[in-house]
């Protein structure tokens, strides 16, 4: 990466957990900054699993705040079916511990995931003591009356009124959500700053009732291992195929918005029809201590079967290992993919013979490594410019206050 001389302020990156794309996200662009001589944290709240880098703070809660933060995430849960909600956060931040982390003149908060981190109440008083704050959007949860993804619902671009994957009476309180930050966006405008990882979720905030007139812009997922060590591998047909591995890397693997209705789908007809394709799940290696990175190295393909989804770190992953995608054309997934190295498919039309056909073509080709090579080269320019875009306009927002 090249060295950058950074400007003077200081970045406080808060997300709920050190995990999930939110978290890693941040995490990463914390690192990244750090490298190239920011003054930058990463916040987020305590877990056994939270293993703290230089850089990284980590909130250990009360008894209290941990009873309360159980009840909003059950309370949340109840209406997760084919989409997620969140309608209330506890505060495990209050003012006060976030004022200590410097002034308003050179701080600037970065929120990735605030869900009971910090309140909106929170972020009120932040703003109106003169805080800059840029939100990054990992789902729509900032410019919808509480669903992480509307999926085909529109109702963001006018109310939220009724919520239609809402019961009653719940569904009549995703318009005053909504309202309420609309209000807040719309009399701090010129203290907040939106970045959107995918051109699909900054389409969708331009039609917002929320943000369609924010400063916002679109800047890629910053990713700290750029393609640059792929080791070409002999990919030459053997006498004798041996089965395909496809990996799914969805922490849930029963979640209908990852897909996983389809994936059981799939492997039914794998299973009935004997065909030549094994599928191995990231979780399995989590729960059993394995080296994540070794599911990595075990699979040929990586799957990707979404409803909605917004930039995943999984093909940022999956692309730093060499490993081509199979991906559902929904979302901000489609733009990360390449079109001469990896798959497309609809949820409509995900049948396992037409993948796996495709696929054998794909791995067994005497061009494999060009292709390999090839995007390499094109998503490396995709994420390139993303250290220095954030910098910009961290930089913007400070010089924009003086």
């Amino acid at each position: 990466m090249v060295t950058i001389l950074a400007p003077e302020f200081k970045i406080v990156h808060l997300s709920t957990s050190h995990g999930g794309g939110a978290g890693i996200a941040a995490r990463r662009l914390n690192h990244s900054l750090r490298s190239v001589g920011v003054d930058s944290i990463f916040v987020a709240l305590s877990h056994k699993e939270f293993k703290l880098n230089e850089g990284e703070i980590e909130i250990k809660r009360s008894i209290i705040s941990r009873i309360f933060s159980a009840i909003s995430t059950k309370f949340s849960k109840l209406f997760q079916k084919k989409t997620y909600f969140t309608f209330i956060s506890y505060a495990s931040l209050n003012f006060r511990n976030l004022e200590s982390f410097g002034g308003p003149e050179n701080t600037i908060f970065h929120i990735h995931n605030w869900f009971n981190l910090v309140s909106f109440v929170t972020i009120k008083k932040l703003l109106k003591k003169k805080y800059r704050i840029v939100f990054t959007l990992h789902d729509q949860r900032l410019f919808t009356g509480g669903c992480h993804y509307s999926l085909d619902c529109e109702e963001f671009t006018s109310s939220c009124d009724k919520c239609p994957l809402l019961p009653y009476p719940i569904n009549r309180v995703t318009k005053t959500l909504l309202l309420s930050q609309k209000k807040l966006i719309s009399k701090y405008q010129n203290q907040i700053t939106i970045i959107a990882p995918s051109k699909w979720i900054l389409k969708l905030l331009n039609k917002s009732q929320v943000l369609k007139f924010s400063n916002s812009y679109m800047i890629p997922n910053v990713h700290n291992k750029m393609l640059s060590k792929i080791v070409l591998k002999n990919y030459d047909q053997p006498s004798e195929k041996s089965d395909l591995k496809i990996g799914i890397a969805s922490v849930d693997r029963f979640s209908p918005l990852k897909g996983g209705d389809l994936v059981e789908k799939i492997q039914h007809v794998i299973v009935e029809a004997g065909i030549q394709v094994k599928l191995l799940y990231l979780s399995d290696y989590f729960q059993t201590k394995l080296n994540p990175e070794s599911f990595w190295s075990s699979i040929d393909y990586l799957l990707v079967l979404s409803r909605a989804d917004n930039s995943p770190n999984v093909i940022h992953e999956a692309k730093s290992f060499g490993v081509p995608v199979v991906g559902n054309k929904l979302g901000g997934i489609a733009e990360l993919l390449d079109p001469d190295f990896d798959f497309l498919v609809a949820n409509s039309e995900v049948r396992a013979y037409e993948i796996q056909r495709y696929l054998e073509d794909l791995f067994f080709s005497a061009d494999f490594n060009e292709r390999l090579l090839n995007m390499k080269d094109r998503f490396n320019e995709y994420v390139s410019h993303s250290i220095e875009g954030h910098l910009d306009y961290y930089e913007f927002m400070i010089q924009g206050s003086e």
